[in-house]
């Protein structure tokens, strides 16, 4: 019966205290380490078995686990809570080192009416593991519950102590602080403000309701009521441009409260910015007052942003002078050269624009160089083809198919586009709905995956044809009987730049230049290899029928990316079909067609995409979980599982830098498990970012006696197919988002992996933005594995603090015993344990210690 019993019940995942006892709490990555783990045996048992034989668990070991399911039992289906707390608190007096289970065991109590009870078992669990912040917090979350706030505030205070950085405690605390804060107690503000920064500076999540309260509690109660009003005024204002439907009834707020702000201190100059962007913002707006706005914009001296939309407001109105002064006196004022970006593609047009055309490249040349990956390098490059098109920068970027030479900047090409431009009426360089154009395309390339030396320019062209087209060099084209269609067929809808319809289009376009259609035309090709023929302006916007499909397709999802609604596009032709009909034997397919497919791609592959990223997030999940309880076969499964979600992703979509990092991951991951039985990684003797920090990886070194063969080890490793896919996909990645440094740190690991510790060195030189205890630990692992312990010792010794430092700890002791500092290493160890009393990696220190 036992036997049958104990396979039957489905062994549910044990939890924190998450009910009356905790609340909302969550368990960190340190509270879901493994619950059971491969116990040891002794010698004599070991030399009675065979050769190379696993280690079973130990009886204490199985009775432990017997009465953790028994106890599940009684807690879920028989709602036996007496006998459900008898069997976990007997399973908790066999390994106190077990907080989850003696969690449970208290909200038995708690389940069944013994508050009391629930009380004494948390602080058995807090005894037993003074160094966790995972039991005194739990214990605290009880005592809010029960009304003991001064208890709470001490075990939340005990928590903190050993973890700061735990944003829950910090919660809990600020909670319990702002209800006597509330009743008039000054006393608390200060550490009421600790508690707030605390929690803001650690949250994992830094969206929802939840955040947003604690920063405008934070704005309050340090800023007083001008604080909030600022704080107030910003959220207003950001919102005034998300919110399509009321954009003048957020800019009223924000101005209300900036206005506040402004009487409480008149000269506060964030407050005289926003004064300035709202009065210069939205033309329909009753607060739009050029002349205000420029007073406001002089009265922030020291904001970048507010000179150079003060050189802009005189630009226009054709003060050179005066905008140049601005222009420069934002670069002067800004702290750091790449916020100056802005200001010196600004002062570049005001040059172009007044013919100085050596001062204007010189300037959009440097803002280039300044952030060549953001949406103002696109800007530069784009304002520098207008004036020098001959420039080794915008040749670099003019690069398409297998056509050569610079055709762009030739007199045949240029004659062409003089011409298609003309059939259209011109160019009207002071169209109102230029300005709108220019925001949407900026808003696409700046969250899209746009390849940084895509030059996109747009015109509006002075023609009642209903017409919107791109041409091969970049120039998109907008006639002004397309505005007049969108106005007559959505007349409730202004054009600005959150105008959906508009942006379906911009994308679609956009789309044409960045995937070449018109360049992959054999017609397009043909002529322009043609050196002696006239380049005939319809050539210039010849597509396919597939051209078009695929543009839509991609064109929905770089509008969706940017915020746009998916169905922009698609109302766009519904309003067309209604009124015109293309004949299927033109080159652009039906309106019906394009609706038909849209809706199908949207409904099916797109959504179908997303859900495979959650899929691929999740199955990640459970695979971590797997290799905590050691089940090496499911992780290996469901990383698999991984894989493919993240696969499906990226053939549907254009893939995104994260999608390409995890799935690099997950690769690296599979890599690294078909590595853990083998003696020729470092990956599986060091603790890492991707090191296996579970029983499965250790298991089978330690088995195998792996520390009596390191660093003879002469056998060549066979590299897994995995990591080779994984070290290939990170690559692809960074060759797209060079400054991706995530990926590039991946990259490093994977090396690592490897054996490739010249490579790796070279990758990790170039890693900017990862934490440097992370970067610490990679180098230090290369030194070791390179044979000099003095400098791995020292790269440990750099990250032993922070996140890293668990890992800085083990490492540090590793690195001592290889370079036979016998005392040293094993005092390392000892104070390794003592510090980090559970986990699979304290077994290993302890079986090394014990070795030495």
């Amino acid at each position: 019966m036992k036997r049958t019993f104990s396979r039957g019940v489905r062994v549910v995942a044990v939890t924190a205290l998450s009910l009356a006892v905790v609340g909302s709490y969550t368990p960190d990555a340190e509270a879901r380490a493994p619950e059971i783990q491969i116990a040891k045996v002794t010698k004599k048992k070991a030399k009675k078995g065979k050769k190379g034989a696993k280690k079973g668990p130990s009886k204490k070991e199985l009775k432990r686990r017997r009465l953790v399911h028994m106890g599940q039992y009684f807690f879920l289906h028989e709602k036996n809570y007496k006998q459900a707390f008898k069997n976990y608190s007997k399973a908790f007096k066999l390994d106190k080192t077990q907080i989850k289970i003696g969690i449970l065991a208290a909200r038995a109590k708690m389940r069944d009416g013994d508050k009391k009870g629930a009380e004494k078992m948390l602080k058995k669990v807090a005894k037993a593991n003074p160094k966790s912040h995972i039991a005194w917090r739990a214990l605290g979350a009880y005592q809010v519950e029960v009304a003991k706030k001064e208890d709470a505030a001490k075990s939340f205070k005990k928590a903190l102590e050993l973890k700061p950085r735990d944003a829950d405690s910090h919660r809990y605390l600020y909670d319990m602080l702002l209800a006597k804060a509330i009743k008039g107690d000054r006393t608390v503000l200060k550490e009421l403000v600790v508690h707030l920064e605390g929690y803001l500076k650690n949250a994992r999540y830094t969206r929802g309701r939840h955040y947003a309260r604690a920063e405008r509690l934070l704005a309050k109660f340090k800023g007083g009521d001008l604080g909030l009003a600022i704080h107030d005024g910003k959220v207003a204002y950001k919102k005034a441009w998300n919110d399509r439907r009321s954009i003048n009834a957020k800019m009223k707020v924000a101005h209300g409260k900036f206005s506040q702000c402004l009487k409480m201190k008149p000269g506060m100059q964030v407050c005289h910015f926003y004064m300035g962007l709202i009065q210069n913002s939205v033309k329909a707006s009753q607060y739009y007052n050029v002349e205000k706005a420029k007073a406001s914009f002089k009265k922030a001296p020291n904001f970048v942003h507010a000179w150079v939309e003060l050189g802009i407001i005189l630009r226009k109105g054709d003060d050179t002078a005066g905008a140049e002064k601005a222009f420069k006196k934002s670069i002067a004022v800004a702290s750091q050269p790449r916020f100056g970006q802005r200001a010196h593609v600004e002062l570049g047009i005001l040059y172009k624009l007044d013919g100085q055309d050596q001062k204007a490249v010189a300037m959009f040349e440097k803002g280039y160089n300044l952030n060549r990956y953001s949406s103002l390098a696109s800007r530069a490059l784009n304002e520098l083809a207008s004036v020098n098109p001959e420039h080794r920068l915008v040749i670099a970027a003019f690069r398409f198919g297998k056509l050569k030479g610079t055709i762009f900047a030739t007199e045949k090409y240029k004659g062409a586009m003089k011409a298609l431009e003309a059939r259209f009426g011109g160019v009207d360089n002071n169209a109102p709905e230029k300005v709108v154009l220019e925001t949407i395309m900026s808003r696409i390339v700046e969250h899209a995956d746009i390849p940084a030396d895509s030059t996109l320019n747009v015109q509006v062209l002075n023609s009642k044809i209903v017409n919107a087209f791109a041409a091969p060099n970049g120039n998109i084209y907008f006639t002004k009987g397309f505005f007049d269609f969108i106005r007559k067929s959505f007349p409730g809808k202004k054009i600005d730049a959150d105008h959906e319809v508009v942006a379906h289009v911009m994308a679609h376009e956009i789309t044409h230049v960045i995937r070449r259609h018109t360049l992959r035309s054999r017609v397009y090709r043909e002529a322009a290899r043609d050196a002696k023929s006239f380049l005939n302006p319809h050539v210039l916007t010849h597509v396919t029928r597939l051209h078009e499909i695929e543009a839509d397709r991609e064109g929905i999802v770089l509008a969706f990316l940017a915020g746009y609604h998916p169905r922009g596009g698609i109302k766009f032709m519904e309003e067309r079909g209604k009124k015109r009909e293309i004949p299927k034997h033109l080159s652009h397919p039906t309106y019906d067609e394009r609706i038909h497919f849209l809706e199908e791609y949207w409904s099916n592959d797109v959504k179908y995409a997303w859900m495979s990223f959650k899929f691929g997030l999740d199955a990640m999940e459970k695979a971590r979980k797997s290799e905590e309880s050691g089940n090496e076969r499911a992780a290996v499964k469901q990383y698999k599982d991984a894989v493919s979600h993240f696969q499906r992703f990226k053939a549907t979509l254009k893939s995104q830098k994260e999608v390409g990092n995890n799935l690099g991951i997950g690769y690296a991951k599979l890599g690294v498990l078909a590595l853990a039985k083998s003696k020729v990684s470092a990956l599986n003797r060091w603790q890492t970012a991707f090191s296996v920090e579970q029983n499965l990886a250790l298991a089978y070194k330690n088995l195998k006696g792996e520390r009596r063969t390191r660093g003879t080890e002469a056998r060549k490793m066979t590299i897994p197919h995995e990591l080779k896919k994984a070290r290939r996909i990170f690559k692809q990645t960074l060759q797209k988002f060079p400054k991706y440094s995530r990926a590039r740190f991946n990259l490093a690991v994977v090396h690592v992996a490897v054996g490739d510790y010249a490579k790796a060195k070279e990758a990790l030189a170039k890693v900017t933005g990862v934490p440097g205890g992370d970067v610490s630990i990679m180098k230090g692992v290369i030194e070791a594995e390179m044979k000099n312990y003095s400098g791995a010792l020292s790269h440990f010794k750099a990250a032993a603090k922070g996140s890293t430092a668990k890992a800085a700890a083990y490492n540090t002791a590793l690195a001592l015993a290889l370079s036979g500092k016998k005392p040293q290493a094993k005092a390392a160890y000892q104070a390794y344990v003592t510090k980090y009393p559970t986990g699979a990696w304290t077994d290993a220190a302890k079986k090394a210690m014990a070795q030495l």
